[in-house]
């Protein structure tokens, strides 16, 4: 990671290739291995058979703010400039604005929203709600949604094998399961390992949230998330950012446990 460059944002990750080239000796450049070069392809690939099966204005993009958002972000930008040139439409994106949310993923989101030109739609609602309203007619005249907008067909979702839902049979085109909206999930970074999230993160040097900065490796909300143990520093109280987990498969040990917690907490006031 130490032969990676140190750009400010996507704008200069390229200065001479363009904001999203992903040529291979461009990536080499930047500091990418062989396997996340790999990775890289492979996404690409699942991103334009989107848009061979997709219009744009059928594509939504699912993005909370996360380290695994930012390189699937990065990713269709680049795919989408690959199809349309500087031409490239507006990712739409979806932004579930939820109470428990955490502010620094908030502010994150407005910042990407600028920084990747996002055409976001807001959401106080659930996923499964706000899919159903994304994807539902509601004026027949025109045939649009109650957003006033054609209805979405396939959403880029974050997820990875690692992830819950990314587990057992998921694929990267994947329909959604019965007694959801109908719409396809096209998870375009399903293979991607822990620390190549993080390769592609900083040898771009891509912005993303900074709580991962303070700990976190998986970031949910305020009710069930807090800075992962493995990476506490016991003499100054503090937490190595994220990138320095060594074991990708801990990544979520900081997801939860304020709920595990208050639930004994519970147990013990009710014992007394």
């Amino acid at each position: 990671m130490d032969t990676c460059y140190t750009c400010r944002d996507p704008s200069s990750a390229s200065p001479e290739g363009g904001p999203y080239d992903v040529s291979e000796a461009n990536l080499r450049a930047h500091g990418i291995g062989d396997a996340v070069l790999q990775r890289i392809q492979h996404s690409l690939s699942i991103i334009l058979e989107a848009l061979n099966r997709y219009s744009p204005d059928e594509l939504v993009l699912a993005y909370n703010g996360g380290k695994d958002s930012v390189v699937l972000i990065y990713l269709i930008h680049a795919a989408y400039q690959m199809r349309f040139g500087n031409d490239r439409p507006k990712l739409i994106t979806i932004y579930f604005n939820l109470p428990n949310s955490f502010p620094e993923v908030k502010d994150f989101m407005l910042l990407s929203a600028s920084l990747y030109n996002l055409d976001v739609i807001w959401l106080d609602k659930s996923f499964k709600d706000g899919l159903h309203d994304l994807t539902t007619i509601t004026n027949e005249t025109d045939g649009t949604t109650c957003f006033g907008r054609k209805p979405l067909r396939a959403v880029f979702m974050g997820t990875r094998r690692s992830d819950p839902g990314g587990s057992g049979g998921m694929k990267e085109f994947a329909p959604t399961d019965a007694g959801w909206p109908q719409i396809m999930r096209v998870n375009a970074i399903l293979e991607w390992e822990y620390h190549e999230v993080w390769e592609l993160l900083r040898c771009l040097n891509l912005k993303y949230c900074i709580l991962y900065e303070k700990g976190y490796t998986s970031i949910g909300n305020t009710d069930d998330t807090v800075p992962n143990e493995k990476l506490h520093n016991p003499e100054s109280g503090s937490y190595s950012p994220a990138h320095e987990l060594k074991d990708g498969s801990l990544e979520r040990a900081g997801r939860r446990k304020k709920i595990r917690e208050a639930q004994m907490q519970h147990q013990q006031h009710q014992q007394q």
